[in-house]
């Protein structure tokens, strides 16, 4: 069997007040995180990571790391895998 679902079907469930609350929060920070100097992609990843309130961001990507150590007011903290390792004790 082959199913097409269009973007309408595959965002549907998605599209509860509280999801479109965190889509604005996540744009609105995304935006300022580029206004920063941030590429689009980074700032959107780092944006989604902060409201949601994610412990660590992952990256190896030294120029994001070194970017995204100098902004203030995230909610989540730029590692690359070596720091991340030796900040969650396994």
């Amino acid at each position: 069997m082959r199913v097409y679902l269009d973007c309408c079907s595959l965002q549907r469930p998605f599209m509860a007040k509280e999801f479109i609350k965190l889509t604005r929060e996540v744009e609105a920070l995304a935006k300022n995180l580029m206004e920063s100097g941030l590429k689009t992609l980074d700032a959107l990843h780092l944006a989604s990571a902060s409201v949601a309130k994610v412990d660590y961001f992952c990256t190896c990507d030294d120029k994001f790391i070194k970017k995204a150590k100098t902004l203030d007011g995230l909610n989540t903290t730029v590692v690359s895998p070596t720091e991340l390792v030796m900040e969650v004790d396994i």
